[in-house]
């Protein structure tokens, strides 16, 4: 229903990033509901969200990491995204998620390949910038081959700054406009640029709109935003867009 509504755009599948803790009912009620669409005992049930249990799951198993962990689970999704392209879906992409290392990078792509799905051939692959690794190390993702790259602010920010952004105790510590997180942003958007790799940006900077003006400025090529913040950051990014020509003019008239 996606690929049809999208009509042919772009549409990049963000690969299963389940932190332990979001995934499982930890409420009687809803392990008695999981017991019984399942088919399995209530016990079951409570013993295998105990054996889920983390004590940090924001830096625990989760992204690409657990993916390449459990490379049954990966291989399951490429095999969907595969028959997909086999309908006719082209405009696909594969992004993977939390990497921490440009070989997480390499095997993931292997991994696809090994499915029948060319990565760079047969479909677009990019990845997620969401640990401070991965921006400060950007260009070794780049020299491995990458389509596209999506900042994801959110857990870029809380990785940067040491703040989890669920704790009301430290919440009022958490900005995506701190110096570093900005720094790691623009360092990523031009990296990109100088590679001719299209750079897009999700979370909530990308709803803030003199935030949004400084990622034009980088060079960022989408942004995504809230819905009742798309209108002014339209707005914006048009007057950034403009700001930027005539500028470029001014300096060719010098």
């Amino acid at each position: 229903g996606i690929f049809k509504a999208m009509d042919g755009c772009p549409v990049n599948v963000r690969l299963l990033d389940p932190p332990l803790h979001e995934f499982v009912p930890h409420d009687a009620k809803g392990q008695e509901e999981m017991a019984k669409a399942m088919g399995v005992t209530v016990q079951e049930i409570k013993k295998r969200v105990e054996s889920l249990c983390e004590h940090n799951p924001m830096l625990g198993w989760r992204g690409i990491r657990r993916e390449l962990d459990q490379p049954e689970i990966l291989k399951c999704e490429f095999k969907a995204i595969k028959k997909l392209y086999d309908k006719g879906y082209t405009n696909l992409g594969i992004m993977i998620p939390l990497s921490q290392s440009p070989a997480e990078l390499k095997q993931a792509k292997e991994l696809c390949a090994s499915v029948g799905l060319i990565p760079h051939k047969d479909i677009d692959f990019g990845m997620m910038v969401e640990i401070p690794a991965a921006a400060l190390t950007i260009e070794d993702y780049l020299e491995i081959g990458v389509d596209f790259v999506s900042l994801g602010t959110n857990d870029l920010t809380q990785y940067t700054l040491a703040v989890d952004r669920n704790n009301e105790f430290v919440a009022k510590h958490y900005t995506e406009e701190h110096p570093a997180v900005m720094k790691l942003i623009e360092r990523t958007i031009k990296k990109c640029v100088e590679a001719g790799v299209t750079c897009s940006i999700c979370g909530q900077a990308g709803s803030v709109p003199h935030i949004v003006e400084k990622l034009v400025g980088y060079g960022i090529t989408s942004v995504s935003s809230n819905a009742d913040a798309v209108a002014e950051v339209r707005k914006t990014v048009a007057r950034a867009e403009k700001k930027i020509i005539l500028d470029a003019a001014r300096k060719s008239q010098e």
